[in-house]
């Protein structure tokens, strides 16, 4: 088989003189690399002896051939990033693909890639843990975008006390668990898409006779941006109990109503409740089993 260097016809070619060696490679290059190589800055690697007495110096770059690509995890369809690298010492951008294409990269430079990757709502993103990174001696640089939404999450506690930490979201970030300590006025944070988050129903810093406690729904799924907001109450624990002056038989054993998480709730003397801080309670008055000629009667039910 003949094999025809240049123009590509017998005799006749790109060259006008010969050369000392040819190399064919099994690939073709990018056309980052075609540009390279045709680069105004890059020395010839010919020329000609016209004085006496000059020495000529060629620079060789220690280069690695680099299969790269790029993979989304957790869906969309964001803009393709782009790839900035180095090559014969000059920078060149390209535009990643999700299939493997073949680049030389000097090895010892610097390389950089878009991220993260916004979506237009500002809400959404593709975020990647590899931005800035050195040409890996693998061959293969493989970038992965995860799809992101932003949470803004929020905790307040009501009816004061003192003591107590701030609410933490475990959450995924870049295929990684993730803490952060939330604040009253709302913090962002981007999680992977289809992931679950959760915060503790109590706050750090609760006992067994006082506590900061939520009703709220503490776990969930991202599936697009959210704004979370934890409302804790403070709470004691507390048990109603209750005597009878004079005996007598017949009566029944009083409820109690009380407030828990903001809204009403009952419960029977004897058993311990936990009930929001500085409300009020009730007990029932008169006791069942009382009537029109004898009951069992306090003349104070309620109390704080």
């Amino acid at each position: 088989t003949s094999v025809y260097i240049g123009g590509g016809f017998a005799g006749f070619g790109y060259f006008d003189h010969a050369i000392q060696e040819v190399r064919i490679y099994n690939f073709a290059l990018s056309p980052a690399q075609i540009t390279v190589y045709y680069h105004a800055k890059i020395q010839s690697l010919e020329g000609q002896v016209s004085s006496p007495g000059v020495n000529f110096m060629a620079v060789y770059y220690r280069q690695n051939r680099e299969s790269t690509w790029y993979t989304v995890i957790g869906g969309g369809n964001p803009t393709a990033p782009n790839l900035t690298f180095y090559s014969i010492g000059e920078q060149f951008s390209q535009t990643l693909s999700t299939k493997p294409t073949s680049i030389w990269m000097d090895s010892a430079s610097s390389c950089t890639v878009t991220n993260p990757v916004l979506a237009l709502s500002g809400t959404e993103r593709w975020e990647t843990n590899g931005t800035t990174f050195q040409p890996p001696a693998s061959g293969t640089v493989h970038l992965l975008y995860f799809n992101q939404y932003l949470l803004n999450a929020s905790f307040q506690v009501l009816f004061g006390g003192s003591g107590y930490g701030a609410a933490n979201l475990s959450y995924t970030s870049l295929g990684k668990a993730s803490y952060t300590a939330l604040s009253e006025s709302g913090t962002p944070v981007w999680a992977d898409n289809g992931t679950s988050w959760h915060v503790s129903p109590v706050l750090a810093g609760s006992g067994s006779s006082e506590r900061w406690a939520t009703d709220s729904v503490t776990s969930g799924l991202v599936s697009g941006p959210a704004r979370l907001t934890f409302v804790y109450y403070h709470q004691y624990f507390v048990e109603f109990l209750y005597s009878v002056k004079d005996g007598g038989t017949g009566y029944g054993s009083p409820q109690v109503n009380y407030t828990a998480f903001g809204g009403a709730a009952k419960a029977p003397t004897g058993v311990g409740v936990w009930a929001d801080a500085f409300s009020t309670y009730r007990f029932s008055n008169p006791l069942p089993g009382s009537g029109t000629e004898e009951r069992w009667y306090t003349p104070v039910p309620n109390g704080t």
